[in-house]
């Protein structure tokens, strides 16, 4: 739906003020003449009215003209509509009591009541009952009235014709004149002062939060109600100023009233909205919108305060009660039904804010985007919903209905207003508290991710806390008695068990992170102060399990503090839980033996992260370790999940230290000394390259020869690594020992086949070295003479 931009136009010709006036007058001059004789203010009280042709003639007896203070008084009940009801009830029974043989008949006697009176049914079905009648009451007297019509024509001729008639019309549009032109004036003179201040404000834009703007708002508002405060001076100044005539000050002060309240509610719209200023608008809306919002506002107010006025003013001249309260009803219903076309033509619209919206600041985003988008989906039910209940009340008159429905309202928005606004502190609030300086970040670098968790938790309980105190007030705005039910006994053991809840939940957060802190901070002292110490990286294995635990049992106390607090038994529950416990230990025997085995080693430090072990015939390095597996990987990738109770032994390959164990092998015909010094000149070349220096702990230490094997000579030496450096070590030095042989002449023993057959002449067949080298034997075959080589762990790889 596209809105074009209205033009501007000056306040006073933005108002349907002529039309409402004539209005008047034309509604005043068909009642004076259709409805004489109906239950009504007497015309003659507004110095209007017919006279019989021999009054005419007579001499004019001069009127009895009302008091300034009777005229005030009658003025201020006809404003209450409490005391307007007595009065109209106060005339009726005057009229009934006035007319012949009006004797009270004999009562007859009580029939049996159907419904018990009191009821909320005998209460519901009277003012429904109620309701009908009025409706029928006021289509009989809107029947006379249009039947009596044609007298229009005559009384006007008459009140022409008459000069004490036509005299007081004339007095009564003078004072009209007088009290409007003067007042339209004024405001006229206002507004065009207050032009360029206006156009200069609209031409400002303000960058940066809404909340800058709302001082421009508020002084959109001064200029905006400055023409109709000085509308309102000039006018309430010509009335006190003018001789004191009922019908023209009643008229003029009902019209006042009513062009002042619309000119405020249009003002605080415009300041609002500032449809015209983009740059100051406070609310997230596009000018379209804001435009369109503008239109809607002024519809209901045109509709809504002169549409009553009128009602009021016809009211108190002649208008039949009945035909009023018809009236006034089918008004009420036209503005119900104005409400929903509204609803409907934004029922797009705001579905798709609400669903844009969900962008939550709680540390919920799913809860919040679901309950946006159940919003977005029944939003405009709940609004026609709502109108509707507005609109019953109004049709059936519920006493205080309509009072108490639009006072809830304004309490609920208020409510509501109030609950975001402490939610935005709340997060702002919270927000700088756990906020991490920079300093404080480098020196703990955990902190920064631990304080966004708990700021997160923190959000949930400070917006749970607000919403939960924001529906009770909403159910106590609403008559449910929400803080009575507080107050009760009940309420307040449910509320003192809430608290219990919450502090016993704060007490075991405080103590698992105390734990987990203190824990965390050994861990990086003894990490700073000696990174391969077996105490720091004994704490890093501990540290998941520790928390673990401390979680499970903190968990737990608080569950059974919780059941305790809201009423649950807990001692059956300890009970069950020591028996499925026992029942448990004898059912789960292998789980049990995982647990305990578990426990001794991590306890006695045999295997911590970051190992590399061989158990159970597997070997890899230790990725994880719980309280009842381990969990290895080894070289080729894949991940060995070993129960602790299949751990009989265990190969540490990485504890404390490690050696390259290396088995040169030799021909028989070698010199042995030259063969160690090769070995030795090639270790003293790694420990003087830079990348090998720091993986070699101490120089070579040169066993000797081993043993004499089929073909070969052993020579066995060994150099001493940090743990896990044994393998990079010994590939480096394996291929530097075969260089350094090749060029010293040493033959490196292999296998190799000789091929003789009978009556053919002996040929040496071709020699065949393994394509993968065996590895070392202590007891190698016969006829076998195993190569020279480097024997690390077999499991190694890593």
């Amino acid at each position: 739906m596209t809105v074009h931009p209205p033009v501007p136009r000056h306040p006073i010709l933005a108002r349907p003020l002529l039309p409402l006036l004539w209005s008047i007058l034309a509604l005043w001059a068909a009642l004076a003449v259709a409805m004489p004789a109906a239950a009504q203010i007497p015309p003659s009280m507004l110095g209007i009215g017919n006279k019989p042709k021999a009054e005419a003639a007579a001499p004019a007896q001069p009127a009895a003209l009302p008091s300034a203070e009777e005229v005030e008084q009658l003025a201020k009940t006809l404003e209450d509509p409490a005391r307007r009801a007595d009065l109209i009830r106060q005339l009726r029974l005057l009229s009934q009591a006035g007319r012949p043989g009006a004797a009270a008949p004999d009562a007859p006697a009580p029939a049996p009541a159907a419904i018990d009176p009191g009821s909320p049914g005998e209460v519901v079905l009277g003012q429904v009952a109620a309701a009908a009648d009025a409706v029928v009451r006021a289509i009989v007297d809107a029947g006379s009235l249009m039947a009596n019509l044609p007298a229009l024509a005559d009384w006007l001729v008459d009140q022409f014709d008459d000069a004490e008639s036509r005299t007081r019309w004339i007095g009564i549009f003078s004072e009209l004149a007088v009290v409007f032109g003067a007042a339209i004036l004024v405001e006229l003179i206002a507004w065009g002062a207050l032009r360029r201040p206006r156009q200069a404000l609209a031409a400002r834009t303000v960058r940066g939060g809404r909340l800058r703007r709302v001082p421009y708002a508020f002084l959109r508002l001064v200029i905006e109600l400055a023409p109709v405060a000085a509308f309102a001076g000039i006018a309430y100044g010509t009335l006190a100023l003018l001789p004191p005539d009922f019908a023209a000050r009643f008229i003029s002060l009902t019209v006042v009233r009513a062009v002042v309240l619309a000119g405020l509610v249009v003002a605080i719209a415009r300041a609002v909205l500032m449809p015209d200023a983009p740059g100051l608008r406070i609310l997230p809306l596009g000018e379209e919108s804001a435009h369109y919002v503008m239109i809607w506002i002024r519809r209901f107010v045109a509709l809504g305060i002169y549409g009553f006025a009128i009602l009021d003013i016809t009211f108190l001249i002649g208008l039949p009660v009945s035909i009023y309260q018809l009236f006034e009803r089918v008004l009420g219903l036209v503005l119900a039904g104005l409400a929903v076309v509204f609803v409907l033509q934004n029922r797009i619209a705001v579905a798709d804010w609400l669903r844009e919206e969900p962008k939550s600041h709680l540390g919920q985003p799913r809860v919040a985007s679901a309950l946006c988008g159940w919003l977005a989906e029944t939003w405009h039910l709940m609004a026609i919903i709502y109108v509707v209940l507005l609109a019953i009340v109004w049709l059936f008159q519920i006493p205080s209905g309509f009072t108490f429905v639009l006072r809830a309202s304004a309490l609920s928005i208020l409510i509501i207003a109030l609950a975001a606004l402490a939610q935005a502190g709340a997060r702002r609030l919270i927000r700088r508290v756990f906020a991490v300086s920079p300093r404080l970040a480098r020196d703990f670098p955990n902190i920064e991710a631990r304080a966004n968790r708990y700021m997160a938790i923190v959000g949930i309980v400070a917006s749970t806390a607000i919403t939960a105190m924001a529906v009770v007030l909403l159910l106590q705005a609403w008559g449910l008695r929400s803080l009575d039910w507080l107050s009760s006994s009940f309420g307040q053991r449910l509320t003192g068990g809430l608290v219990s809840i919450v502090v016993v939940g704060l007490l075991a957060l405080f103590v698992w992170e105390v734990v987990d802190r203190v824990i965390d901070r050994t861990l990086q002292r003894l990490s700073r102060q000696a990174p391969t110490a077996g105490s720091a990286v004994r704490l890093r294995t501990f540290l998941p399990l520790i928390r673990n635990v401390a979680m499970v049992v903190l968990a737990t106390i608080f569950i059974l503090v919780a059941l305790s607090e809201i009423g649950v038994n807990i001692a059956p529950l300890l009970a069950g839980a020591s028996i499925i416990g026992i029942a448990v230990a004898f059912g789960a025997n292998a789980l049990v033996k995982d647990v305990i085995t578990g426990l001794f080693i991590l306890i006695e430090g045999t295997i911590n992260i970051g190992d590399v072990v061989e158990v159970d015939g597997r070997a890899g390095a230790v990725e994880g370790l719980s309280i009842r597996t381990m969990r290895l990987r080894d070289a080729a990738g894949a991940v060995h999940t070993v129960p602790f109770s299949n751990v009989t032994s265990v190969k540490n390959m990485t504890r404390d230290f490690s050696f390259v164990v290396i088995e040169a092998n030799v021909s028989y015909d070698t010199d042995l000394d030259m063969a160690m010094k090769v070995l030795a000149d090639v270790e003293e070349g790694m420990r003087a390259d830079p990348a090998f220096a720091g993986m070699i702990s101490a120089p070579l230490a040169m066993d000797g020869v081993d043993r004499f094997a089929d073909s070969a000579i052993i020579i066995r030496a060994r150099i001493r690594t940090p743990p896990g450096k044994q393998w990079p070590v010994s590939r480096e030095f394996n291929r530097r020992m075969k260089q350094a042989f090749d060029r010293a002449g040493i033959e490196i023993p292999f296998p190799h086949q000789v091929v003789v057959g009978e009556g053919i002449r002996v040929a040496e067949a071709t020699t065949q070295p393994p394509a993968v080298m065996p590895p070392p034997q202590v007891s190698p075959p016969a006829q076998v003479s195993p190569p020279a080589q480097v024997s690390p762990p077999a499991s190694a790889g890593a």
